[in-house]
């Protein structure tokens, strides 16, 4: 096989499903000809009708004629894809801004918490080069000078969210230090610390809502980030540890300790400039165009109540619990294999398998499942610190007489097009006769994470920490797995909400979706009408669960 097929892009694998559909036969390249292969005119428009029909593009088949391979047609149809929101420079004398409708989101979420209710965690690193308060705080600050979106404060204002930028004069207890007397426990102090931090409860209108507090013994030094969603991601979190710590190594090379020598780094852009960049897209035409695939793709979904008998209200408390369980290395690598041999990803073949095990489970055959997708500018450089995700609704009808791997394909084409209209908020979309379509879209949601999060260990500072942090997550889905990848295995992290569960429910969900999975990759020719019976499947297989 010619390498040029080994990593297609996204529409050069749909169209290359396509086209050996079309044309009966086993394609190894991208740069085949489609006419010396067998294609004909007949051919090239069903071929162009089915691509138009799948992926929403507006092709002629002359365009085919002028684009005979798959790499050249991806390319023409490419550029009908929606352009991501253009930044541009924006300042005013006030330093108010627009937010994006996720930062609106999660103003008004802030209001709805409970007591004891929280949806941020600290990030905990070790400081094993600098433990000097000054140095830490120097350091801290020129993160703060270089990303404006960390000073930020969000208010209503006019029946709408806006964010103020303030200056770091303006700024206060967005720093601690701790140094540890001789006697104290330096993990009994670091669990205190977490915990506190755990509960700290931001202020929008105030803030801070970037805060550094690091905590010094005569050996050790630790440092715990509190950041609020709404001004930041995960990513965004690793940019901050990454470039504090090049700052404190900085000055410790070379005795600098001014703030001058950061200003040659300036970011061009900031959050803001996203926020109104993305503003003026979904006003635009392109941003009609995706508006409308959603509007497409969603109509006449009616939310399942999946896994049934559970009615939730706004009175429910959005406290989670969670549990794990492990796929093991071997399940883990069909998976990829699987992936791999369909010119699909591990997120792919994860969605298709839990929409398997939903409808295995409850019938449904019209299931929706919430997915975060990154909306980080690809060419940011360096890279941005903001809350660049939206979650975004994947909706696949099930046809039980397919089998797994049809459905995989269906499955795909489906997550090719969401991100290809990933800007648009959901919460935001009113239908043609001028009804909002509920945010609520979905039950059940799924994230693939490349890594495990780890805590720093010494001494057993934080064992059974993450453990304690599951039983006190925010969560305003049913439920959500969060599937990592540790030790070459998956690990799901299944969070589901306490007012709405038992935790024998929720583990005879996980047992099940585990059985699923582990038939369906053995298997993945299965039609989704003939997926075995977990019970079956118990007998059949030593089913090894680590909960």
């Amino acid at each position: 096989m010619n390498q040029d097929k080994s990593n297609p892009s996204l529409v050069e694998s749909t169209i290359l499903s396509i086209w050996e559909k079309t044309l009966g036969i086993k394609i190894t390249s991208l740069e085949q000809n489609f006419f010396k292969m067998g294609g004909n005119s007949i051919s090239a428009v069903k071929i162009i009708a089915e691509i138009n029909r799948k992926l929403h593009f507006k092709l002629d088949p002359l365009d085919l004629f002028k684009s005979p391979t798959i790499r050249s047609l991806a390319r023409v149809a490419e550029k009908q894809l929606t352009p991501y929101p253009k930044m541009e420079i924006i300042n005013n004398d006030a330093k108010i801004y627009a937010t994006t409708p996720l930062q609106k989101s999660f103003f008004m979420l802030e209001h709805f918490k409970r007591e004891g209710e929280f949806f941020h965690q600290p990030k905990i690193f070790w400081l094993e080069k600098s433990d000097d308060s000054l140095e830490i705080l120097r350091a801290f600050e020129h993160v703060l000078k270089r990303h404006e979106i960390l000073r930020t404060t969000f208010h209503a204002e006019d029946k709408d969210v806006v964010q103020k930028i303030h200056e770091l004069s303006e700024m206060s207890g967005y720093f601690h230090f701790w140094k540890l007397d001789k006697g104290d426990n330096f993990a009994k102090e670091s669990r205190k610390t977490y915990e506190r931090l755990l509960k700290h409860k931001f202020d929008l209108n105030e803030g801070p809502l970037c805060r550094l507090e690091v905590l010094k013994s005569e050996k050790q030094c630790i440092a715990f980030l509190s950041i609020h969603h709404i001004i930041s991601d995960g990513f965004s979190e690793d940019i901050i540890v990454k470039e504090l710590l090049e700052y404190c190594n900085r000055q410790s090379q070379t005795q600098d300790n001014t703030l001058e020598y950061d200003l040659s780094r300036a970011l061009k852009y900031q959050f803001k400039d996203y926020a109104h960049g993305l503003n003026n897209w979904l006003g635009s035409k392109e941003g009609k165009f995706s508006r409308d695939y959603w509007l497409t793709h969603l109509n006449n979904y009616q939310k399942s109540n999946f896994p049934g008998n559970i009615h939730s209200s706004a009175t429910d408390s959005f406290l989670a619990h969670c549990i794990d369980f492990k796929l093991g290395k071997s399940l883990t690598e069909k998976i990829n294999k699987l992936a791999a041999n369909n010119n699909a990803t591990q997120f792919m073949v994860l969605q298709a398998l839990v929409k398997a095990f939903i409808y295995s489970y409850s019938g449904i055959k019209d299931i929706v499942v919430g997915s975060a997708f990154s909306v980080r500018p690809s060419d940011s450089e360096p890279p941005q610190i903001g809350p660049y995700l939206n979650t975004l609704p994947l909706r696949d009808q099930i046809d039980a007489e397919k089998t797994f791997i049809d459905f995989l394909s269906q499955v795909k084409e489906t997550i090719i097009m969401a991100y290809a209209h990933r800007h648009i908020p959901i919460s935001d979309l009113v239908s043609k006769n001028g009804a909002f379509v509920s945010k609520h879209l979905w039950n059940v949601g799924l994230t693939l994470q490349n890594q495990a999060e780890c805590l720093p260990e010494y001494s057993g500072i934080f064992d059974n920490l993450l453990e304690e942090r599951k039983f006190n997550d925010g969560l305003t889905t049913n439920i959500w797995l969060d599937v990592i990848i540790e030790d070459d295995q998956m690990v799901f992290q299944v969070f589901y909400r306490q007012a709405l569960f038992e935790k024998s429910q929720i583990e005879d969900i996980c047992h099940k979706l585990k059985a699923i999975i582990t038939q369906l990759v053995n298997d993945p020719n299965t039609t989704l009408k003939s997926i075995t019976s977990y019970e079956t499947i118990k007998r059949k297989i030593d089913i090894q669960l680590n909960f």
